[in-house]
């Protein structure tokens, strides 16, 4: 029984350490980046879902899948502050057809 409960607790351990690592694309971005683009880390998140090809790693799209709603709930707390620092980039002029920071 104890070696049953040893494999347990490792299969858990490993299967865990995804959710460990989530929320990076998020953290990073804004790491990266500085701010100002909302959800930033949710797209980064999607666009390697959709374009496996393109990944860096081997397993990259299935960690940015684990990863994606860790990602929305983190962009999603900090959308006020993204707002404001967009704002600070540029004060957005509705006549110009251009949304502020792109």
């Amino acid at each position: 029984m104890e070696r049953r409960s040893q494999n347990i607790l490792v299969a858990g351990l490993l299967l865990s350490i995804p959710v460990f690592l989530s929320g990076c694309a998020a953290i990073e971005s804004r790491n990266i980046d500085g701010g100002g683009r909302p959800y930033i880390g949710t797209r980064t998140d999607a666009y390697h879902v959709a374009h496996p090809a393109e990944a860096d790693t081997v397993g990259e799209p299935i960690f940015c899948a684990v990863d994606l709603p860790f990602s929305f709930v983190i962009d999603t707390i900090c959308l006020p502050y993204d707002l404001v620092e967009r704002g600070k980039a540029k004060k957005f002029d509705p006549h110009d057809g251009e949304l502020p920071g792109e």
